[in-house]
């Protein structure tokens, strides 16, 4: 335990007082510099911090001793100071071995830093682009026409791009929160993920 890294009180309090907003986020945005030699243990205290206060949601599962099963936040890593690595491409392969879908950055807008699949700022706009897409998938939800209750609740928490009524039921094609489908599926009513 020799690589125990122990942050100051007052560090530790600020940075809790920081991220009470992300209990509430849905997709965390870890930057890390790439730069520091020791960025690997940087986000293992960072990530023992996080798990600390919590923010993980409650899964629907369960774990060992009957302890619900604790689902991680969706968090995208994001490698900044790339124009200061002297192999950019080598150290993306090995960030990528811990992080799979890590991006590798530079905030410097003409830096040499080019590196075919590194993403750069593209890069995270599509990464950013893709997981707001995931926790917001659009569906097919078939509704009984009774249920207007429902209905009007998918209006107010959804982007609801239509609704046709045949046979008595209410399809409404929405981008929804994955957590509110997942919640209707267990309420018996028919989602479709579309495509």
């Amino acid at each position: 335990m020799d690589d125990v890294v122990v942050l100051p009180h007052h560090l530790v309090a600020s940075f809790r007082a920081t991220l009470e907003e992300a209990r509430a986020a849905e997709l965390l945005l870890h930057v890390i510099d790439a730069s520091h030699p020791a960025w690997d243990r940087q986000v293992d205290v960072v990530e023992s911090v996080l798990e600390e206060m919590g923010l993980y949601d409650a899964g629907n599962g369960k774990g060992e001793a009957g302890n619900v099963a604790r689902v991680r936040k969706r968090v995208v890593y994001v490698f900044n100071k790339a124009d200061q690595l002297p192999d950019p491409e080598a150290f993306l392969v090995q960030a990528r071995e811990r992080y799979p879908h890590a991006v590798l950055t530079s905030s410097i807008p003409h830096s040499a830093f080019r590196t075919p699949h590194s993403g750069g700022v593209e890069g995270l706009r599509s990464v950013l682009r893709t997981s707001a897409q995931a926790l917001r998938p659009v569906a097919r939800i078939h509704v009984p026409v009774a249920d207007g209750k429902l209905i009007a609740a998918l209006h107010r928490d959804s982007e609801v791009m239509s609704e046709t009524q045949v046979d008595g039921v209410v399809e409404v094609t929405a981008r929804v929160e994955a957590r509110l489908l997942g919640k209707l599926r267990q309420q018996g009513i028919i989602v479709e993920i579309s495509p």
